[in-house]
């Protein structure tokens, strides 16, 4: 496909890759320094750090040849830095004049040996080019599933069935990668719920999470394929004798009690300070009220069973040690016994997380974990 041509210049910045100032960014059309993919250096000539990243855009003085070089870097906070410099050079110019200059950068990616570099430049350029008209031929080399999941989903839609298929297989087999993106992409390549059910497997999760798993079942609502593979895989599992579930941890999980949301009014002061910060833990803001919880939840588009929870006593040696409340069925928050304050765990998508990292919670949710009996949310006495 040839090349498109970049309109007549204005009065253009000198940086390729530097924003134009307020002032001269409606006027600006496109850059006047022509991109070449620089040959990639074992080592930089100036280290590509993330304060070193932080300092060019300080000073303005980013080129292409740096901007590469802090894609392919292996700091966060240099590729990151980068990206966002990108996004704002983009978002400076006229629309037409973005797309010229997103298209001049992706040609030079392609070019570019470093694999990471590429997928973060067309992370940031390929949602521009495709909202402009059709994904250019051979620019499905720089497709990922980086980025804000709107982009993803739109560079996605724009790719052949079979690659975004191949992209979901190669993300669901990196070393220690969550499925959580591939679950949000299913509905644009449903073969891969296969995938996705396999590594679940392969991680451990107990056979309740596997039956009852929100993400999951909100795509196979709206796909009858995932609906289709996902039930014949819970018909499997279901007639297939499960081994009794190990409990090799520490702890006991004891008395379990269904907290709905119209129980919070009848909690204490120790139960109501716990399912605030359990439902703050859930949505991800503070939550004081009923209310402000169940709004929260619709804004996500949860289902109203979520605002629902389960709470259990942990103990120790008969003594009681932890509440742990679940929410959402496979995610929770763990609290000290008569506090009102995390222990630093949570429950997320099924796996006890410690928050902070730290040798003590690392060990208390591997011992949580050790511990936890077939389903926390299956409590003995579910709500009708």
């Amino acid at each position: 496909m040839a090349k498109a041509k970049a309109p007549a210049k204005a009065s253009a910045p000198t940086k390729a890759v530097a924003a134009p100032s307020k002032a001269t960014a409606k006027t600006t059309t496109t850059a006047t320094k022509k991109v070449t993919a620089p040959a990639r250096r074992t080592v930089p000539s100036v280290p590509m750090t993330k304060a070193r990243a932080k300092e060019l855009t300080r000073n303005d003085g980013w080129t292409d040849d740096m901007i590469f070089d802090a894609l392919a870097s292996t700091e966060a906070g240099a590729y990151n830095e980068a990206s966002r410099q990108l996004v704002a050079t983009l978002e400076a110019l006229e629309p037409a004049a973005a797309v010229v200059r997103a298209r001049e950068l992706s040609d030079a990616a392609l070019e570019y040996p470093d694999p990471a570099a590429r997928m973060r430049l067309g992370a940031v350029c390929l949602p521009v080019l495709i909202k402009a008209g059709p994904l250019p031929e051979g620019y499905e080399v720089l497709a990922s599933v980086l980025g804000p999941i709107a982009d993803v989903r739109l560079v996605f839609a724009a790719l052949p069935l079979e690659r975004r298929l191949q992209m979901l297989r190669d993300d669901l087999a990196e070393p220690g990668r969550s499925p959580h993106r591939a679950v949000e992409l299913l509905d644009l390549a449903p073969a891969a719920t296969r995938d996705v059910l396999e590594l679940y497997q392969q991680q451990g999760r107990p056979q309740w999470a596997l039956l009852k798993d929100p993400d999951l079942d909100d795509q196979a609502e709206k796909n009858p394929e995932i609906a289709a593979i996902l039930t014949a895989f819970r018909d499997g599992i279901r007639s297939t004798p499960q081994p009794a579930p190990a409990t090799s941890g520490p702890f006991a999980f004891s008395d379990p009690k269904t907290i709905a949301i119209t129980d919070v009014g009848t909690l204490d002061g120790l139960g109501l300070g716990q399912w605030r910060a359990a439902a703050g833990a859930y949505v991800g803001v503070d939550v004081k009220t009923t209310a402000q919880f169940i709004a929260k939840l619709e804004k996500d588009g949860k289902a109203p069973g979520d605002a629902d929870m389960r709470r259990w006593k942990v103990l120790r040696g008969g003594e009681h040690v932890y509440d742990v409340w679940i929410v959402g069925a496979d995610n929770g928050s763990v609290f000290p016994a008569g506090q009102k304050v995390t222990a630093g765990v949570h429950v997320v998508k099924s796996s006890w997380k410690s928050m902070d990292h730290k040798p003590a919670t690392e060990q208390l949710a591997r011992e949580l974990a050790a511990s936890e009996p077939a389903s926390l949310w299956d409590a003995a006495n579910k709500p009708s």
